[in-house]
């Protein structure tokens, strides 16, 4: 038994030595000070505020940044050209921001005073939002 915990920490001390030994994707990349190339988002968006949005795209259809930004995984974020629109599912983006901010804006009193449309309320984590609506409740 003890040489069993023995090799699984080894293992993980080895893990941990190869992951270190690898360049972080985020070295020397910090996010823009206002966002570039800015088409719906508002010219002054910070830093945070980018940053917050991006998070929000991301855990809303369960996508990482090169599903709407022209890169590669493997390439350092250092290197990625964020401003590009050469994915057409940037635009397919700026469309769906224009939706849900036309939806916002148009329908509080239908989704009630503190509830707001996001891309998560449709897509769920999904890249393809569902089409089908809940099946009801069954009587009790």
């Amino acid at each position: 038994m003890n040489h069993a915990r023995t090799a699984a920490a080894c293992a993980i001390v080895a893990l941990c030595a190869i992951a270190s030994a690898q360049p972080s994707p985020l070295a020397g990349w910090r996010w823009p000070e206002h966002a570039r190339n800015a088409k719906v988002l508002p010219k002054s968006t910070t830093a945070d505020q980018l940053r917050d949005t991006m998070k929000g795209f991301a855990l809303g259809l369960g996508v990482r940044c090169t599903f709407c930004h022209t890169a590669t995984e493997q390439m350092p974020f250092a290197q990625r050209d964020f401003a590009s629109d050469g994915n057409p599912r940037k635009d397919r983006a700026r469309a769906m921001m224009r939706m849900v901010d036309q939806l916002n804006r148009e329908f509080p009193t239908m989704l009630g005073r503190d509830a707001r449309v996001t891309c998560f309320s449709c897509h769920r984590g999904e890249q393809k939002p569902a089409t089908d609506p809940p099946m009801p409740a069954a009587p009790r």
